[in-house]
């Protein structure tokens, strides 16, 4: 019978195994248990889709198991929290597990945040972007360690915010993404702040920094341009390899290579963009300052073409 409604409803038979095998669940009668099932699911669809309920009780199929006013209870306390019935979701099928946390266990992680001097709101913002934090019992032992590396209590929750998978990261992929920074001949000072600007570095392959930093040398950039550059943005670190070679290329026979010292997030402008503006400018023999090239196309528009045709 369970087997005949889960696949009627769109379980595959690898998801129903897993359903009907689920060791809080085999415990049930059959009978029970399809009651519990139908019950949870028809809840469910209230505010998920078919798609999202099977997904969500895939993951965690002890839900059947629980009474149907304990779900909603959580889930309300979840919106008294400050979240969104859309964030809501977000985090349930990210994380089901926290259905099953304890009220206390959640507003440990959301104080501790608090005490960091992250505001309620960001906290809410972290937790949407990375359910997974809620999971997390050493927060305290993983906030020390970034301390004792050198990081400051005023940059640490900066750090978080912009990047709060940092705090499922063993401290060894830590240790190793700094010391390779340091190997790199990086002051610790800049690598510092390189990190607190863009911890997602943390995440990239010691392979793939290297390389980046690699291609500027080759473009003749100097010790001190290089560093400039990784101050101002160190977000370069992730730019694709082919990406960065044409861009500096492009730079490079136009003789603008100080555009990128001065300001390396004008590599964030397509080529194309820049090279389009560059002519057109030249063309109409329009007087210009280079860094204009970067303006919104808004303000490109009224500055140089709409002036233009007047």
């Amino acid at each position: 019978m369970i087997n005949k409604y889960l696949t009627e409803f769109g379980y595959s038979q690898d998801k129903i195994s897993k359903i009907i095998t689920n060791y809080e669940l085999i415990r049930y009668k059959e009978n029970t248990l399809l009651i519990k099932i139908k019950i949870t699911n028809d809840y469910l669809l209230t505010f998920l889709t078919i798609e999202q309920v099977i997904k969500l009780t895939t993951k965690f199929p002890q839900i059947y198991g629980y009474n149907l006013t304990t779900l909603k209870d959580k889930l309300d306390y979840l919106e008294n929290l400050g979240y969104s019935k859309d964030n809501i979701i977000k985090i349930i099928l990210s994380l089901p597990n926290i259905l099953a946390y304890s009220n206390k266990t959640i507003e440990e992680t959301i104080n501790l945040f608090l005490n960091l001097g992250i505001k309620k709101q960001d906290i809410l913002k972290i937790t949407v972007k990375f359910p997974a934090v809620y999971s997390h019992r050493d927060l305290n032992k993983k906030i020390n360690y970034l301390i004792n590396l050198g990081f400051s209590l005023e940059e640490i929750p900066k750090m978080i915010v912009k990047f709060p998978q940092i705090l499922s990261f063993h401290e060894d992929n830590i240790l190793n993404t700094f010391n390779f920074l340091l190997s790199m001949q990086i002051p610790k000072v800049v690598v510092l702040k390189m990190l607190t600007i863009s911890p997602q570095i943390f995440g990239y392959n010691n392979l793939k920094i290297k390389e980046t930093i690699d291609i500027f040398k080759y473009y003749s950039y100097t010790y001190s341009d290089i560093l400039l550059i990784l101050i101002k943005f160190p977000s370069i670190l992730s730019k694709s390899k082919n990406s960065l070679i044409s861009q500096l290329e492009f730079y490079k026979q136009e003789n603008l290579e100080y555009l990128i010292i001065k300001n390396p997030r004008n590599l964030i402008q397509s080529i194309s963009l820049t090279r389009k503006r560059l002519e057109y400018l030249k063309y109409n023999n329009i007087p210009f300052n280079y860094q204009s090239l970067y303006l919104s196309n808004n303000e490109f528009n009224k500055r140089f073409i709409e002036t233009k045709t007047k």
